[in-house]
Order: structure tokens, then C-alpha cells, then sequence
């Protein structure tokens, strides 16, 4: 799948890899849709995910043009679940994902959180909703996990991940884009001022985390 031995470091950035690895990634994944992870293996297969992490991304944002995979959220979940029995690989494709969102966030200039463009297409308000939407579908299945395997399904530990984790939920999330809303020139007081163009991304990012995150 990665054409390293099982245990190399993850990547620092996607490596290209050709159909029949693809092909073979596709297959493993499907594999898992009825079967349990060996716990041996769980840090492997999140290793195997940072390999994939665009596809991995244009999947769970469920955006097929951005994807080489014709895998679908419903087909990658079981993958997930197994691997993020482990936290330590939830970690790992967590950070993946989340460096993702932060590398799309880095393509965006002053004006995509000063203006609201003209026409029918929203660059930035499409980024931020693709980053709301990859981190809190993995924020879903981690809770997921957390509940079967301590017994516990009191969502205010799905809450907790959502509305007040630092590190994984959605506060991050917010940070991330106001510090590029920064970056670009906007001053603080603009980032944070209510009903401005960067609040109302803010309020999109948080609205497809919090959708993803609660959907069943």
C-alpha cells in the first residue's frame, strides 16, 4: 500500500503512488467493513492513511473531485473505527488530516476573509466547510469508539471533543482560521468582529463540525 516497511515513519507530505497501490489500499480498507482489527496492526493502518491523506480528506468531505478513490464515507468509517480503537493512531491521522485543513487554509489570500466574492462559486467558504466537515466526522467515530469500548455512550464525552478538546475539536479548528485570516493582514479586531466576512467562515466551519460530528 505505502511501499515502505510496516513501522517507517509517516510521510511529511502525500507521496505520489501509482493505481496498483491505490488499488490495494481500496481493497483493505473494504476488507475491514465487516471484520475487527487486530489491535497489532492499528498504528500501521493509521500509518497507511497518511499515505492516503488527500484521498482520505476528499472522501470524508465528500468531495469526488479531489479524490482518486471512488471509496465513500460509508465504505472508509469501519476502516476508522478499527484504527481509532488505538489513540495513539488517532492521533497520527488526526494530525494528518488537521495539517490538511491548515495547508487548504494557506491558499487563501486577504480578500477571501474580507470579501464575500461575486458569482456562484466561494473558494474560502468551500475550504472551511470541507475542514469542518473531515475533522468532525473524525471526531464522530473516535467518540464512536470511546463509547463501545468503555460501555459509556453519555454524549457529553462526544461534547467534550466537539466544544471545549484544544487539540482536537472545534476550537482548533476556529483558531486555525483565525490565525490565517491574520496572516493574510486582517487585523485581529476584523477576525473577531461579529457579522464580518471571517466570522461568518467561522460560523460555517463550526456549523459542518458540529453536523458531521452529531450525524448518525
Amino acid at each position: 500500500m505505502t511501499g515502505r516497511l510496516p513501522g517507517a515513519p509517516a510521510p511529511e507530505e502525500d507521496p505520489e503512488h501509482g493505481d496498483a497501490r491505490l488499488h490495494v489500499f481500496e481493497e483493505t480498507v473494504r476488507g475491514y467493513a465487516d471484520r475487527a482489527m487486530p489491535e497489532e496492526i492499528r498504528r500501521n493502518m493509521a500509518n497507511v492513511l497518511t499515505h492516503y491523506t488527500a484521498d482520505v480528506h476528499g472522501v470524508l468531505a465528500e468531495r469526488k473531485g479531489e479524490a482518486r478513490t471512488d471509496m465513500t464515507v460509508r465504505e472508509l468509517t469501519p476502516f476508522l473505527r478499527g484504527v481509532f480503537e488505538d489513540e495513539e493512531a488517532f492521533r497520527a491521522v488526526h494530525g494528518a488530516q488537521t495539517a490538511r485543513v491548515a495547508e487548504a487554509l494557506g491558499e487563501l489570500g486577504r480578500e477571501d476573509f474580507t470579501r464575500i466574492p461575486e458569482g456562484g462559486t466561494d473558494r474560502a467558504m468551500g475550504t472551511v466547510s470541507d475542514g469542518g466537515t473531515v475533522l468532525g466526522t473524525l471526531t464522530r467515530i473516535r467518540s464512536a469508539v470511546i463509547a463501545e469500548t468503555t460501555g459509556d455512550d453519555d454524549p457529553t464525552v462526544k461534547q467534550e471533543l466537539i466544544d471545549t478538546h484544544e487539540e482536537y475539536g472545534l476550537p482548533r479548528l476556529r483558531r486555525m482560521i483565525r490565525e490565517r485570516a491574520v496572516e493574510t493582514g486582517v487585523s485581529e479586531d476584523a477576525a473577531g468582529k461579529s457579522g464580518g466576512r471571517t466570522a461568518l467562515l467561522l460560523q460555517e466551519a463550526g456549523q459542518a463540525y458540529t453536523t458531521a460530528a452529531n450525524r448518525a
